[in-house]
C-alpha cells in the first residue's frame, strides 16, 4: 500500500456471485480505489477513500445494510484547558461515522473510533481549534513500532505478569 492509502473493510450480505461482481464493478469506479475484493460477506477496499462515502455507495447499490469495520484515529495535540476539550468533543460529534471519542490529557491524545476519514477530521479540528496537531500512525502501519518512534518487532518487549 502507498503512503496515504488505507484499507477499508465493509461487511454485507452478498447473495450470489453476480451481486458481488456488480458491487465490485461499482466500487472500482469509485474515486481513489486501487483494489477491491470480496471474500464471503467481507469486502476489502484499498486506496485513498472516505469510508463513510464508500459505505453509502455500497448501500445505494445493494439496497442492504452495510456495516463499516471500525477504525481508530489517534491525534496528538496540545490540550491545555477544558474549553479546548469540549470543543473537540463537539467537532468530533458532528463527524460522520464516529462511534466514540476519548481524550487523554496526560499524553495530549485524542482517540476517535468509528469509520472516520482521519485526514478530514484532523483538518476540521485544525480549522476550528487553530492548533497544530499530528496524526499518530497506528502500530500496524509503521512496522510494529510503539507509537513513539521506537521500532518494536514481535514480542521483544516482556511485561511481568501483574499477579
Amino acid at each position: 500500500m502507498g503512503e496515504n492509502e488505507e484499507k477499508v473493510v465493509l461487511k454485507a450480505d452478498f447473495h450470489c456471485e453476480g451481486c458481488a461482481k456488480k458491487v465490485i464493478k461499482c466500487i472500482r469506479a469509485f474515486n481513489g480505489v486501487k483494489a477491491a475484493t470480496i471474500d464471503g460477506q467481507k469486502m476489502t477496499v484499498t486506496g485513498k477513500v472516505d469510508p463513510v462515502k464508500l459505505q453509502q455507495k455500497v448501500v445505494q447499490k445493494t439496497h442492504q445494510k452495510v456495516e463499516a469495520a471500525l477504525t481508530t484515529a489517534v491525534l496528538k495535540l496540545n490540550l491545555h484547558c477544558n474549553g479546548c476539550i469540549k470543543k473537540i468533543y463537539k467537532i468530533v460529534a458532528k463527524t460522520k461515522g464516529y462511534k466514540g471519542v476519548e481524550v487523554d490529557t496526560q499524553k495530549d491524545l485524542v482517540i476517535v473510533s468509528g469509520a472516520v476519514d482521519v485526514e478530514a477530521l484532523a483538518d476540521e479540528l485544525r480549522k476550528h481549534l487553530k492548533k497544530d496537531m499530528a496524526i499518530v500512525p497506528s502500530k500496524k502501519d509503521n512496522g510494529g513500532g510503539d507509537g513513539k518512534g521506537n521500532n518494536v518487532q514481535g514480542n521483544d518487549m516482556h511485561h511481568p505478569h501483574p499477579y
